[in-house]
């Protein structure tokens, strides 16, 4: 015969049969307890919570017992002391003295009340609403694919640079809604000339180099206000532009001799700049951006006052925003002092009052002033084409007028 087949007792028969039936069925043996070792760490958890709030519980009302105790402790120290100053014979401490009676109120005195604001601009500033640039937007818009088009404010101090940041983000909206297509700032910083561009950078844009925006990719939009108002508001907070050399310059009549406000202004500490005058400076700074060959959008701080949303849906359209169709005012004050402002400042009621007033206007100017201020900013193509001109005679006979503001407060800068 052949080879003999391997035997195969009979105890090992079953238990191959039985693995085989196993492995065909998929059955595998049972999984480590997992359940029971997280049900016992929950539990541990559980406790150590329970055990903690506990203390906690013990240890505040601990704290309430002790602040209690010295309450107890200090009124009791103070009867021991009023006791002793019995006993010695002190004399008692003097009662309070009485409440003053109010004054009773005078029949006969005039009650002054508030002027009613008005919301249409003053004709002295001529009608509609009145931009410089807006042949540049659709420029702007080939140049940048939608979403990178972006803009940010730029003005001198105290033009209203943060009342149009606040109407464009309660009034404008962009497609995706991403919220990147505005800075609170140009990347050269908004007080600071145009010809920083590329060549400086605002704290915020001090990081890393390719992080930086380019700067050419975000769109300008200038604030340009009325020189005669401006030069008081800068008399009111002149920030980092110094110019009082007279006398007269540190009192109501600020900025009055105008020919006389040398200013120097200090961009960085480091860096100040020169200018004849205060009318001499706004001509400068504005003319920078007037005669730049780039996308730029140049409005009036007017505007913004009484022509708000004319104005934001004609710059939120120039920068490739859609307008929202519920038009939101600001009303409040629009100054953080956390970004440095300092000094009072006015919500748009009273910026209304103080800027709708022609002769608030032209008040403290003498002749020469204002001869000097149409000779030096009237040389500049924005003092007619933003509605700034005026008569003299006209302006001196306002000005002189004795007519005063009904609101409280004072006139500060808006």
């Amino acid at each position: 015969m052949g080879g003999s087949s391997p035997r195969i007792s009979r105890t090992t028969l079953p238990t191959v049969a039985r693995r085989d039936k196993d492995r065909r069925r998929g059955r595998r043996r049972p999984a480590a307890p997992w359940a029971a070792l997280i049900l016992v760490v929950g539990v541990n958890c559980a406790l150590y919570s329970l055990l903690q709030s506990k203390k906690d519980a013990a240890r505040l009302d601990a704290s309430l017992d002790a602040t209690v105790a010295w309450r107890e402790r200090a009124l009791a120290a103070e009867e021991t002391v009023a006791a002793l100053a019995e006993r010695l014979g002190a004399p008692p401490p003097p009662p309070p003295p009485p409440p003053r009676p109010r004054p009773p109120p005078i029949a006969h005195q005039p009650v002054h009340k508030e002027e009613p604001v008005s919301d249409t601009l003053p004709p002295f500033y001529g009608t509609g609403v009145k931009m410089v640039g807006l042949d540049t937007c659709d420029v702007y818009q080939k140049q940048q694919k939608p979403h990178m088009r972006r803009w940010a404010p730029a003005g001198m101090f105290n033009t209203g640079t943060n009342t149009l940041l606040d109407l464009m983000h309660m009034n404008c909206q962009f497609p995706d809604r991403t919220g990147r297509h505005g800075f609170w700032q140009v990347p050269w910083g908004k007080h600071n000339p145009l010809s920083w561009r590329g060549a400086h950078w605002a704290p915020q844009f001090q990081g890393e180099r390719r992080f930086r925006p380019d700067p050419l990719s975000i769109l300008p939009v200038v604030v340009v206000k009325d020189p005669t108002t401006w030069m008081k508001s800068m008399c009111r907070n002149q920030y980092e532009c110094r110019f009082r050399h007279r006398p007269s310059h540190r009192s109501a009549a600020c900025p009055s001799p105008v020919k006389q406000t040398q200013t120097t202004m200090r961009y960085q500490p480091t860096k100040p700049s020169f200018y004849d005058s205060l009318p001499h400076f706004w001509r400068a700074w504005n003319g920078e951006y007037l005669n730049s060959t780039a996308p730029r959008l140049l409005i009036r701080f007017e505007d913004l006052l009484w022509n708000s949303e004319e104005t934001i849906r004609k710059v939120c359209t120039c920068v490739g925003g859609r307008p929202l169709r519920r038009f939101s005012q600001a009303h409040g004050v629009s100054k953080d002092a956390r970004l440095g402002h300092v000094g009072p400042v006015n919500d748009r009621a009273k910026a209304l009052r103080l800027y709708g007033s022609e002769a608030e206007r032209f008040r403290h100017y003498t002749r020469e002033d204002l001869a000097y201020v149409r000779e030096v900013a009237g040389a500049s193509p924005l003092f007619r084409a933003l509605g700034y001109d005026f008569d003299i005679d006209d302006a001196l006979r306002v000005g002189a007028s004795r007519r005063r503001l009904q609101f409280g407060g004072n006139l500060s800068r808006f």
